[in-house]
């Protein structure tokens, strides 16, 4: 029986602090089997103990389990990528600077090693440079540069927007909030669009109005799509969860309606009649009335959200889901002469749209239910 095996080189790398003398370097392989040809380098490092560092130059220096702070100047605000990089031990950074700042990581940049890329403002930063369970040492390498942006180039992360508005932005772990104006009362929808977080909208405006959003543009994209009146409204893009950092797109863009239609979000049904209503949040109540006994039939679709009926009065009180198919409601129930309030929303508070709603009646000796 005839065995062979083969011998793989692999790259070993050793990094200390050495004082000055004459030292044995043994060189040997893991085991009896290990052999074949190798060759040795060796360089100096020059090691700074500096506590302070600039955007451009970067620093080698050394860990002995003991964190490191250094100061980084930022002069001018724009986007900047910090690393730091080790062979010895799992490097961990942490980001501090003006107005609260913090940001740290852990091995964005691969193999261990820390990545910290976001929008800088002006000021000094304190940089805590680590290892990630507080044990490690060895040689490291910290830099920060400039960090290109995609696109034009231009960010805005504050500010006033109108609509038929598009603008990037970066989220970088505090909500980032503009002053949204309304001019003439309509449809709008505003998305925020990333593919480095989780992106959530907010939006506040006149009279309470309060509408929030994660995922309805698909995708982990928020939309927010309603009829606004005229006015000054806050808007807020953060992310949905955590403390993740990247670039957004935020758009806003008034939306047709479909021709000769008009909303009607209150008010009297009649049997036999069809309106078109905008829900945002809140539930939507108009008021029935039935001359004589009939079999009413409640309708009530939408294409932008998942919608359900409620109907109540004289007594009774009946909901509904998806009867209607799909997400689509539909009551049919028996009903004596009277009053009644039919309550129109969506199955969730957060969807929002455009959705019909049809109502009939049919003369029947039928008794309701009780």
């Amino acid at each position: 029986m005839t065995t062979s095996s083969s011998y793989w080189p692999t790259l070993k790398r050793y990094a200390t602090v050495l004082k000055r003398g004459d030292y044995i370097v043994v060189i040997s392989g893991v085991d009896a089997h290990s052999y074949g040809p190798f060759n040795v380098n060796s360089r100096t490092i020059e090691l700074s103990d500096a506590d302070t560092m600039t955007v451009g130059t970067p620093i080698d220096s050394w860990l002995d389990t003991t964190e490191r702070e250094i100061t980084l100047t930022i002069e001018e605000a724009g986007m900047y990528q910090i690393e730091m990089r080790a062979d010895e031990f799992d490097a961990y950074l942490e980001l501090e600077g003006p107005n609260d700042y913090y940001r740290e990581d852990d091995d964005s940049a691969g193999e261990l090693n820390a990545r910290i890329a976001d929008f800088l403002a002006p000021g000094e930063y304190t940089l805590t440079a680590r290892s990630a369970f507080g044990d490690g040492s060895g040689l490291f390498t910290l830099t920060a540069e400039p960090h290109e942006l995609p696109g034009n180039g231009e960010l805005r992360n504050d500010g006033t927007v109108t609509p038929n508005e598009t603008l990037s932005g970066w989220y970088s772990g505090q909500d980032v909030t503009y002053d949204l104006e309304i001019d003439q009362a309509g449809m709008y929808q505003i998305d925020m669009s990333s593919s480095d977080v989780d992106a959530y909208l907010v939006l506040e405006g006149p009279n309470g109005y309060y509408r929030e959003d994660d995922d309805s543009a698909g995708e982990l994209n928020a939309r927010i799509a309603d009829f606004l009146a005229p006015g000054t409204y806050q808007l807020t893009a953060r992310t949905a969860y955590g403390t993740d950092s990247g670039l957004f797109t935020l758009a806003i863009e008034p939306r047709d309606l479909p021709n000769d239609v008009e909303l009607r979000n209150e008010g009297a049904l009649t049997p036999d009649e069809t309106l078109n209503g905008w829900y945002s949040g809140e539930a939507l109540t108009y008021q029935l009335t039935i001359e004589e006994s009939s079999l009413v039939t409640l309708s009530m679709s939408s294409n932008d959200f998942d919608t359900y009926l409620e109907l109540y009065g004289e007594g009774v009180s009946y909901t509904d889901d998806d009867s209607g198919g799909g997400t689509n409601a539909r009551l049919e129930q028996a009903l004596l002469p009277g009053t009644y309030t039919v309550s129109a929303r969506g199955f969730s508070a957060s969807g929002s749209g455009m959705f019909e709603l049809a109502v009939s009646a049919e003369p029947t000796e039928m008794q309701p239910d009780t």
